[in-house]
């Protein structure tokens, strides 16, 4: 069994470091995906301290130490690592890494209408990607209205749908069903689910359990709830 947490650690952790790091120690996984991890010394200590924990196999995208992006660590090898330089002012926002089962993409969207071309090259590789055993996973920044949110508020909802009808099958709902979570909550106190997973279908059948760990977001480690995934 392999179980892997993606986490939106908030603007690369700051003060909050220690906190996120005995988090995912306690947590345990053997795959972390991270979003707004940020390059740099905070970054650089975050790296150490999974380090110590077992995750000595890292992978980043490149960004600016003050640019929100992606990190895996995992305490499993991974053959390979992918970014996606053709979205050249977003290619920070896509990590792809292969295992010997199964590869994991995990991604951290941009705001409103900014996230549209990510979403456009997401369609892309999923046309290349569906017929292997793959988990995209992270912070889409967007949901589907009125199921997701209750209102209609999202930017490119329309693309949850898309992925779907690609065959891409959303691992939270396939064990949870019709049931609402939030994992993000506004100012003004509205819950939003954002954070997702996505398997095709031949990975499907190995779900084992899909959940949100909501004490991560209400404690304020982060201001998102941790997403965690167990595969057989």
């Amino acid at each position: 069994m392999t179980k892997v947490l993606a986490w939106n650690i908030q603007s690369g952790g700051g003060s909050r470091l220690s906190a996120i790091a005995d988090a995912i120690g306690d947590i345990n996984p053997e795959i972390a995906v991270l979003s707004e991890f940020r390059n740099g010394g905070v970054g650089e200590k975050l790296l150490a301290k999974l380090e110590r924990q077992g995750f000595h196999y890292q992978a980043r995208t490149s960004a600016a130490p003050n640019d929100n992006s992606v990190l895996i660590a995992s305490k499993i090898p991974f053959t390979a690592s992918r970014t996606f330089p053709q979205l050249k002012e977003h290619s920070h926002r896509l990590l792809e890494v292969d295992f010997p089962q199964f590869s994991i993409l995990g991604y951290y969207f941009p705001q409103k209408e900014a996230k549209r071309p990510v979403f456009e090259h997401l369609m892309q590789l999923s046309k290349m990607r569906i017929n292997t055993a793959a988990l995209w996973i992270g912070d889409l920044n967007t949901g589907k209205h009125r199921v997701d949110e209750t209102g209609a508020s999202f930017y490119c909802a329309e693309y949850l749908g898309l992925l779907e009808q690609a065959g891409h099958i959303d691992a939270w709902r396939e064990i949870n069903g019709d049931k609402r979570e939030y994992t993000w909550f506004s100012n003004g106190g509205n819950g939003f689910r954002i954070d997702h997973a996505f398997v095709t279908p031949s990975l499907s059948n190995k779900l084992i359990n899909v959940r949100y760990l909501h004490d991560l977001r209400v404690n304020r480690v982060s201001d998102h709830s941790g997403l965690f995934v167990e595969i057989k």
